[in-house]
């Protein structure tokens, strides 16, 4: 195999070491990537975790003066949501282990750890979210507003967690390894871009308790689920293959919805919201309008878009071991590495919304879909 700087991709080092080096950060190159080495797996997984565990409360600066206590939160109500599907204190979730050969699998985690992140500290976690903690009350347009705010704040959470340490992996690393987690970050910063943007809508619709200016379409099922989940997507297509915003499309702001799946009273619920007047939201929503929901399509959706995701220990351990397979083989085409993900992004994202209702053998109790309604704010 041909050395990089054979091949004019990295500066022969005895005779340019004085040149500027050709990762574009305008320094010697004796001075930038000349003695940095490719960092393994390990180093990599480290960088993301410790910027991952960093604590802040996501609360809008008007209330930052309130602030008391640890930040912890859950992005998935422990007590009245998480506590719908446990056994014996635990769930099933999935698990993405890179320092073992166990790759992705489902395994049970206790409740006091599931959905957790640094996001709130203890006063406004209590404060805020008491509603839907306690959830004494109805899942009215204010309950759902809150739920969806506490999703918002996890995902901008997450994204600026994945920012800071791509910002650092790309400052450490080696020529080969910068290049690609320039690229990574490059589409982090645009995701980035549009959450932030979303979340200051949801901070102004706090601070002045508009809690009814945001679109819903609540799903309801006959019976409770036996996953619940917490996430934020951009739309790329709806659900007849219409294509809604391009992936690729870099310089157009994204919009999107947060989606929350919870039990309350025996039965479930998949929530959609988006703030108001949201022409995308509105023409996904429209889609599912007239769809078959059910069970299938709930897990389909939930493994194909988000790992934030828990299952109830006896529901995953009914179903075989042929279904489990697919649906972590789902879960794991969802994480394809770059720079394979970028270059197929808008056939991957058709490729997905083509497969959510396809058909599954489920066995136990199966919910079935009682009531759609679409709410505009």
């Amino acid at each position: 195999m041909k050395s990089l700087s054979k091949i004019g991709f990295w500066p022969q080092k005895n005779n340019l070491k004085n040149k500027k080096c050709p990762c574009g950060s305008a320094k010697k190159f004796k001075h930038c990537c000349f003695r940095k080495k490719e960092l393994d797996v390990h180093e990599i997984t480290e960088v993301f975790k410790r910027n991952a565990s960093k604590r802040v409360c996501l609360v809008p600066e008007e209330l930052s003066y309130e602030c008391e206590g640890r930040c912890s939160s859950h992005s998935v109500s422990k007590k009245s949501v998480l506590n719908t599907i446990t056994e014996n204190g635990h769930l099933q979730s999935i698990k993405n282990d890179v320092y073992s050969n166990e790759g992705i699998f489902v395994d049970r985690i206790g409740i006091n750890k599931a959905s957790t992140f640094n996001g709130f500290c203890a006063k406004h976690d209590n404060d805020l979210f008491k509603r839907i903690d306690d959830f004494q009350h109805e899942l009215d347009r204010e309950s759902i507003f809150f739920f969806s705010y506490r999703t918002i704040c996890m995902e901008y959470f997450k994204k600026a967690a994945q920012v800071e340490a791509l910002k650092e992996l790309k400052n450490k690393s080696g020529q080969v390894q910068k290049q690609i987690f320039k690229t990574k970050l490059d589409y982090e910063n645009v995701a980035m871009r549009d959450i932030k943007k979303e979340k200051v809508m949801y901070d102004q619709n706090l601070l002045s308790q508009s809690y009814n200016s945001i679109d819903t379409l609540e799903i309801a099922f006959d019976n409770i689920l036996p996953i619940v989940a917490s996430t934020s997507l951009f739309p790329y297509y709806d659900l007849d293959l219409n294509l809604l915003q391009d992936p690729d499309d870099l310089d157009t702001e994204m919009q999107m919805f947060n989606v929350n799946v919870i039990n309350k009273e025996n039965k479930g619920y998949l929530i959609f919201t988006s703030q108001s007047k949201n022409v995308i939201c509105n023409k996904f929503y429209n889609s599912l309008l007239n769809k078959d929901i059910n069970l299938a399509f709930v897990l389909n959706f939930l493994f194909e878009y988000t790992e934030n995701i828990f299952l109830s220990p006896v529901f995953w351990e009914n179903q075989s071991q042929e279904l489990k397979d697919i649906f972590i083989d789902k879960f794991r085409y969802s994480l394809k590495p770059l720079p394979n993900y970028i270059k197929d992004l808008k056939e991957s994202e058709l490729l997905r919304a083509q497969i959510l209702f396809e058909h599954i053998d489920l066995k136990g109790i199966i919910p079935l879909c009682e009531n759609i309604k679409l709410v505009k704010g």
